[in-house]
């Protein structure tokens, strides 16, 4: 290393003494292949938990209410293969509500097939998330899937009036077509099956009910 003794002379650069830049290099190049390796390791963990969330699969089917006991559920498409449902294979449904349903292995046909054991109430219950277990005889049955089952509405419920009874008072000076009354009821269905129509009965040329908004119109002088 050389430093000139003169400020007015500009210094000459400092140059690293033989060995005193090698163990920094070797230093810096340890950290960072260290890094690195920490690196790999976490994206290897990583990748091994994806991998093994994707082997739990998922699959969504649909049964309509107040079917019979023994009802397919509609719309699952379950390879046995792919869930290790081979025969001799014990399956097992899993998770709040699972006693209303049974799962088989239709090995003719290749798929897990779910079927309900007990009768069905949307209004009650609108859907169900299960685990599908599987395991060969003898040894303890794993998770390899995940079935979500929908409950479809069926017109199963009368509309029912707010109020039963209603008493109108009138005078002669009512106008044509205004509004005396509204009528409202309630159905717990869903869907086209809670879309109400209204109507009077015995039907007469004095009221008119709006069939969709249940007003109540006055359609003759009343004297």
């Amino acid at each position: 290393i050389y430093r000139s003794p003169d400020p007015l002379v500009p210094e000459r650069p400092l140059l690293p003494l033989r060995g005193s830049g090698a163990p920094r290099l070797r230093g810096f190049g340890t950290m960072f292949w260290t890094l690195l390796l920490l690196s790999c390791c976490a994206t290897l963990a990583l990748g091994n938990g994806t991998r093994d969330a994707e082997r739990v699969l998922f699959f969504h089917g649909h049964v309509f209410e107040n079917s019979p006991v023994g009802s397919r559920v509609n719309g699952l498409s379950i390879p046995a293969r792919r869930v290790g449902a081979e025969p001799g294979a014990r399956l097992r449904l899993l998770g709040d509500g699972s006693e209303a349903f049974r799962a088989f292995a239709h090995h003719k046909r290749g798929h897990v097939l779910l079927k309900t054991a007990a009768v069905l109430d949307r209004e009650r219950r609108s859907g169900y998330v299960l685990g599908l277990n599987s395991g060969a005889a003898g040894a303890a049955a794993s998770p390899v899937a995940s079935v979500r089952v929908d409950v479809l509405d069926t017109n199963d419920h009368e509309p029912t009036f707010r109020h039963r009874a209603v008493t109108l008072a009138l005078d002669d000076a009512t106008a044509l077509r205004s509004v005396v009354h509204r009528v409202a009821a309630e159905d717990t269905d869903s869907g086209k099956n809670a879309e109400l129509t209204y109507f009077a009965l015995p039907r007469n040329g004095s009221f008119y009910v709006v069939p969709k908004t249940g007003d109540v119109l006055a359609c003759e002088m009343l004297l």
